[in-house]
């Protein structure tokens, strides 16, 4: 277990806004987030501090993973304090970098870059749980990063049931409401081959020290379990496209911003992680900006424009913080629902609030038919379908499952459930608003388990599950 250290506070500098803007002091407060001479953060807030509790930004420097530093971040971090009027703060951070992390040349099959999420999001715990101290509103913090610093923060975002840290607030930790992608590199892969010619071994050797071998060589590294190259595996377009299957979902929403001047990422990372991301979690808010709004610069210096710290402004303070009670669970859910990304793939929901009760259909099918005197049941081929029913907390209901077979409509034959009812596990059911949620189910006695993002098949129902939740 990880010795957690006093919060050591240093008070460095002070100084006065850029001509451009009317003079306004800015605070950067030097903090330790773990035990580690490179796990510092650099938190920039406006002097006096702002009467309300601050959005921040959490940011990762770029640096091929293995170099850079939170000073990188200065510039941006000044301007969006300034261009904020001091309503957002902004903390820079410095991670461990892949040299440090045992990363190498060679083909090991090490992988860095997951000690390096972790250190994003062990920075961002350290702020979250000091909240009040620095006046920053636990409830909409942000992740981000610049070049490998947003391929940091964005796996951080989809893997954050697995990275996150533990909570210390009595009121809970909510994930962060966006990640933030700046000049990014979303699909390691692409980016090779996009670079050889340029980097040739330089990049290779710097991609390796952080994903491991890039192909399916003895040596290649496994990542985290999810058994891919580690090329493919540690690319956040790949964790997208394969959502589903590894049962994961975003934590928050997302912003990629990329300059067509950028000489150095592929534009076509953003525009193709977008899309993606669109199409994978339609529940989410995806933002893709390349078109020279935000930034117009070439890669190591778009992080000095002006616009593009008004662009993360805007996106920021229009992220709404999560309900403390969102209240979901009513009749306005009620409806048919379905995973976008699977055919044949179907819930009904029926939430009962007399009852305190959400009763749950489950319609499956496999594309292969099974024969002519096959029983259809979970894990054989063809029709499936379990019912589900558990009690409301808040914004989500744990439900018992129970197989079931049996029963047509055509004829009076009786529905067969497994004995004794709700033995076979349970699904987590939980809602992000109106139109999105997610199906969480473990099922042991068949070595089951995994995440399904559902949204709904109509709208009729969508009136009212708004009115409901605002009275």
């Amino acid at each position: 277990m990880m010795k957690k250290l006093p919060l050591f506070l240093f008070v460095f500098c002070f100084w006065c806004a850029a001509p451009q803007t009317a003079a306004a002091a800015i605070q950067v407060k030097r903090l330790v987030y773990g035990p580690d001479e490179s796990q510092v953060v650099d938190l920039y807030t406006a002097v006096p501090l702002p009467d309300e509790p601050m959005p921040t930004v959490v940011l990762a420097h770029g640096g091929l993973w293995q170099g850079g530093s939170r000073s990188e971040m200065e510039t941006l971090c000044n301007n969006i304090i300034l261009q904020s009027n001091g309503a957002v703060a902004c903390a820079s951070i410095d991670y461990r970098l892949s040299d440090d992390l045992g990363g190498s040349c060679a083909d090991t099959g090490k992988d860095t870059y997951t000690d390096q999420a972790r250190d994003l999001a062990l920075a961002y715990s350290m702020l979250q749980n000091n909240a009040e101290i620095h006046r920053i509103d636990p409830r909409r913090m942000h992740v981000g990063g610049h070049s490998a610093g947003a391929h940091l923060a964005h796996t951080l975002n989809l893997r954050w049931s697995e990275f996150a840290q533990p909570c210390n607030r009595p009121d809970g930790c909510p994930a962060a409401l966006s990640a933030i992608g700046l000049e990014g590199i979303y699909n390691i892969p692409a980016w090779n081959d996009f670079e050889a010619i340029r980097w040739q071994s330089n990049f290779a050797c710097a991609t390796r020290k952080a994903f491991g071998a890039p192909g399916p060589s003895p040596a290649a590294c496994i990542d985290s379990g999810l058994g891919e190259r580690c090329w493919d595996a540690g690319s956040p377009i790949y964790l997208a496209e394969n959502a589903y299957g590894l049962g994961i979902k975003p934590a928050g929403d997302a912003l990629l911003i990329h300059s067509p001047g950028d000489d150095w990422a592929d534009i076509a990372q953003s525009r193709n992680f977008g899309d993606t991301l669109e199409a994978a979690f339609p529940g989410i808010d995806v933002v893709t900006e390349t078109g020279g709004i935000c930034a117009v610069s070439q890669h190591n210096f778009v992080l000095r424009e002006t616009s593009l710290a008004d662009c993360v402004i805007d996106f920021v303070i229009g992220r709404d913080p999560p309900p403390t009670t969102p209240g979901l669970l009513t009749p306005g859910m009620n409806d048919a629902w379905y995973d976008p990304q699977t055919d044949g793939q179907g819930f009904f929901i029926a939430v009962f609030p007399g009852l305190d009760r959400v009763s749950l259909a489950w319609f499956t099918y496999d594309t292969q038919l099974p024969s002519g005197d096959a029983v259809a049941s979970l894990g054989d081929p063809g029709h499936r379908w379990l019912t589900a029913i558990g009690p409301i907390d808040g914004n989500q209901a744990t439900l018992d499952i129970e197989f079931t077979s049996g029963g047509r409509f055509d004829t009076p034959t009786d529905v067969q459930r497994t004995e004794p009812p709700g033995s076979d596990g349970t699904i987590k059911l939980s809602f992000d608003n109106c139109n999105s949620g997610t199906v969480e189910y473990d099922i042991p006695s068949i070595g089951r388990q995994g995440i399904i993002p559902i949204r709904r098949v109509a709208n009729d129902n969508v009136a009212l599950c708004k009115a409901l939740n605002t009275e």
